[in-house]
């Protein structure tokens, strides 16, 4: 019988060479081990410059931090960070959340 995912071992091996080589911070889910992160942070101008923003994400494989949803924190570089909007994976199980620093 085929596979359903005939490549979904290819999808997470390329996920995790991404990660291992991309990665520009380490985070943590939950207390759980450590696992590498891209995180991206570009200047947002929601307000048309009334008030300066930053937009911070966090792409990783979503097999990191199973169950993770909005509210949730997410400690990178020591940090906690809250996730804010959606946390459903693309097609390779890739995510990319928008994350806020805790006060």
């Amino acid at each position: 019988m085929p596979a359903l995912a005939p490549f979904a071992d290819i999808d997470a091996l390329i996920n995790q060479g991404c990660a291992a080589t991309l990665a520009n911070a380490v985070a943590s889910y939950q207390g759980g081990a450590l696992f590498g992160v891209i995180l991206d942070s570009a200047s947002a101008d929601p307000f048309n410059g009334v008030v300066d923003a930053a937009s911070r994400t966090c792409g990783f494989d979503s097999a990191h931090a199973p169950g993770i949803a909005e509210g949730h924190v997410l400690v990178i570089g020591g940090s906690a960070y809250r996730v804010a909007g959606g946390t459903v994976p693309d097609e390779t199980g890739w995510l990319r959340l928008q994350v806020f620093p805790e006060a």
